[in-house]
């Protein structure tokens, strides 16, 4: 990414007034201040790449997928339960919600879908 710093207030710093140094340190003095500048975009476009990846992180944190309604169920022995088929009538299991937990019993067997063949 190209970035104009012509007129950036955060280079303005870098412009000293002083005595016309001699033409090989004034360009030494040029590239220093180059690099400098070129650090400084590099890690603004980092910064940028790193918020872009934190979102995409927390979307898909499971704290963020239960905020979406979603909620995790836990066995007695506080197995997730991933599947319908793996719960009992009677079966004591704990919920998470986004906000808290509740403890629930299962009263019937599980109903479960049948998949269709093609």
């Amino acid at each position: 990414m190209k970035h104009d710093v012509s007129n950036n207030k955060h280079f303005k710093s870098f412009r000293v007034k002083r005595k016309a140094p001699s033409g090989e340190k004034k360009e030494t003095d040029q590239r220093e201040t180059n690099s400098i500048i070129k650090s400084h975009l590099q890690l603004i476009d980092e910064r940028g790449n790193l918020q872009r990846l934190a979102g995409q992180l927390n979307a898909l944190s499971p704290l963020a997928v239960m905020e979406r309604g979603f909620s995790l169920v836990r066995d007695e022995a506080q197995t997730v339960v991933g599947r319908a088929a793996q719960l009992k009538a009677d079966q004591a299991v704990t919920i998470d919600f986004a906000d808290g937990t509740a403890d629930a019993i299962i009263r019937n067997k599980p109903t479960l879908k049948v998949e269709e063949t093609p």
